[in-house]
């Protein structure tokens, strides 16, 4: 059995007291053995390491057979990161299992965006041609990966972009991305521009749109170009909705200032002139729950340099709120504020010292000049690595941010039932990203959870018997569910 692992990656890093440990069932005795562990460190990993376990011991090489990583460290949220890779267990130890011959995407997409990860649809339309196109990267940002041969044949990129209708566009590829070369066990960023930067006009004028961003390795002499397809395709969706954003809406650490009345000011620039109906904040669940703490949602005016003076906007007896999903950001309604176009800034103000673990967005650069803090009485810019989970929402007309009736569970399909590998939920939810779908069991604890109304769970590892899938509104807390049955496993 060979696989990697790194510690830390860009989360929290894994202290010396804890472990990361790998465990084989004994069929015979259905009991759990720690075959292999590793402590955490000082320090986080920059590379990850390549760990070959032989299964010498009868008592596992028979039917039954089954393996887990497990992980021992601090049981109160987002804490000792460690990243599993590349796990294989083999009859026979082939001559070269250092290769893995796998060509692939290493980080998720990227906002094609200049600044902004996500920007409201009508804003972005109502711009100038010329200004629009000032908005969207010159540069896809991709880093391709070479765990293949020692002697790695060239491969090429392609890029597409799809609007909402299905309509491609080819915003990637030619040029130097026909013949890639790329040394083995080695990171590289080929020379992606973006061919054109057009590509987001659309003729439509609703309140919001999205574009799919698709690239595919291939082989530049044809043919299959490694044993693991799945990771030859990177997708992102540019969502263009109601709401500004930095972040790619994922956190992987949590940010806090310290100090009564100490504030956390971000800068954005509104393109056009429109009402603030509401401020969205993710909040890491890190260490004790911080749900009692109280502050203040602050809006400030201002400038390039900073928030000009107190807030023009308070909403008092705040609390970080724990949306039950991953990544869930939190809606605060705000009193409608008219909104210029122009530099402003939103952020909180705390009652207390205690940290509130404001989403951090560690994979997105940081931008200190737009993170302004203030524990001293006077405001400097946060240099920490990472952008904050802020999202300002603007409209013409009062947002609705739950739904006040009962789902409908007519609306619902899930399928097979019994299930043996595969459970498919489909709805016909107008917003199916704001719900998140989850399999409990009888006695009503998560076994899995997956953001969206419309999911595929996969229930190889679960046990045959009767099960619960619970669709839930992440805003409102609405929830619907559904008894199933899993079989054959």
């Amino acid at each position: 059995m060979t696989f990697y692992y790194q510690r830390k990656g860009l989360g929290d890093n894994p202290e010396a007291a804890d472990s990361l440990v790998l465990q084989f069932l004994n069929p015979a005795t259905q009991t759990w053995i720690s075959v292999w562990k590793v402590a955490g460190a000082t320090s986080g990993d920059t590379s990850f390491t390549r760990v070959r376990v032989s299964i010498n011991d009868l008592a596992y090489r028979q039917n039954g057979f089954k393996f887990r990583f497990r992980n021992y460290g601090s049981l109160t949220g987002m804490l000792d990161m460690w990243h599993v890779d590349y796990v294989f267990l083999n009859k026979f130890l082939p001559p070269n299992y250092e290769d893995i011959r796998d060509f692939a995407f290493v980080y998720q997409g990227y906002s094609l965006l200049n600044d902004y990860s996500a920007v409201p649809w009508k804003h972005f339309a109502a711009l100038p041609t010329a200004q629009q196109q000032g908005f969207v990267k010159s540069n896809a940002d991709l880093t391709l990966r070479n765990n293949n041969e020692t002697n790695p044949f060239p491969i090429k990129v392609a890029g597409t972009s799809y609007d909402q209708y299905g309509a491609a566009t080819a915003i990637v590829g030619g040029g130097g991305l026909n013949s890639i070369q790329i040394p083995l066990n080695t990171n590289l960023a080929p020379p992606a521009a973006i061919n054109l930067n057009t590509f987001f006009t659309d003729p439509t004028t609703g309140d919001e749109a999205t574009f799919t961003a698709v690239y595919e390795l291939g082989q530049t002499s044809g043919g299959i170009v490694d044993d693991f397809p799945e990771n030859d395709t990177l997708t992102y969706k540019q969502h263009f909705h109601n709401y500004y954003a930095f972040d790619d809406g994922s956190a992987e650490l949590g940010y806090g200032v310290v100090g009564i009345g100490a504030q956390v000011a971000y800068k954005f620039e509104i393109l056009q002139p429109d009402t603030l109906r509401a401020v969205q904040f993710y909040w890491a669940q890190l260490g004790l729950s911080v749900t009692n703490q109280l502050f203040k949602l602050a809006v400030w005016s201002g400038s390039s340099s900073g928030p000009a003076g107190g807030p023009v906007y308070q909403k008092f007896n705040q609390t970080p709120n724990y949306v039950d999903s991953i990544n869930g950001l939190y809606t605060y309604l705000t009193d409608p504020i008219a909104l210029s176009a122009g530099t402003w800034f939103f952020g909180f103000i705390q009652n207390n010292s205690v940290i509130l673990n404001l989403g951090l967005d560690v994979n997105t650069p940081a931008v200190p000049s737009r993170k302004f803090i203030n524990t001293t009485g006077s405001g400097v810019n946060s240099q920490l690595p990472g952008m904050w989970m802020i999202r300002p929402v603007v409209s013409s007309i009062p947002i609705d941010v739950g739904i006040s009736e009962p789902i409908d569970g007519s609306q619902i399909s899930i399928f097979p039932v019994p299930a043996s590998t595969q459970l498919h939920i489909q709805t016909d939810f107008e917003n199916a990203d704001e719900f998140y779908t989850e399999l409990l069991d009888i006695t009503g604890r998560s076994l899995i959870q997956q953001q969206g109304a419309n999911s595929v769970i996969d229930t190889h590892a679960i046990s045959s018997g009767i099960y619960f899938v619970r669709i839930v509104h992440s805003l409102s807390g609405n929830s619907y569910s559904r008894k199933v049955v899993i079989s054959g496993n």
